[in-house]
């Protein structure tokens, strides 16, 4: 895997991150829709078992598998934070942290939108930028593999 590629994945963390919070969510609206059964009443018997407790624990089970990988991917994401972190220059972790890091409603920045973002008129001027961060956390990524 590229440097490059490796940073790419943080866009498909987000996303996955996004899209396991949903389903969190959507779990939990339909535990919260589950009915108890109240046996101070007589009870007339329709199924061989109650299996509403065995559906509560399998909905614990699956947000809780869910939660652990949410972690799992905030923290391959804080790794590649860290990793741009230690790039010397200001101004080539801040294009990074613009291209990688942040995203724009599920995107990559364009590199327009990054060098309106940081004040510069010149996309070339990004581009370069760019490049020489890329070839600076190639380094980085290199001691890492």
């Amino acid at each position: 895997m590229t440097a490059r590629q490796y940073l790419m994945e943080v866009i498909k963390l987000k996303e996955k991150i996004r899209n396991l919070s949903e389903d969190i969510e959507a779990l939990r609206t339909k535990a919260e829709g589950l009915k108890a059964i109240t046996y101070d009443k007589e009870r007339v018997q329709t199924s061989p078992e109650d299996r509403m407790p065995d559906y509560a624990v399998e909905i614990v089970q699956i947000c809780e598998e869910m939660g652990k990988t949410i972690v799992s991917c905030q923290r391959q994401i804080q790794i590649r934070q860290e990793m741009i972190d230690k790039l010397n220059s200001p101004k080539q972790r801040e294009v990074l942290r613009w291209r990688y890091i942040r995203d724009n409603d599920g995107r990559q920045y364009y590199f327009s939108e990054i060098a309106d973002e940081m004040g510069v008129e010149d996309i070339s001027s990004v581009f370069k930028l760019h490049k020489r961060a890329m070839e600076n956390f190639q380094k980085i990524y290199k001691k890492k593999i």
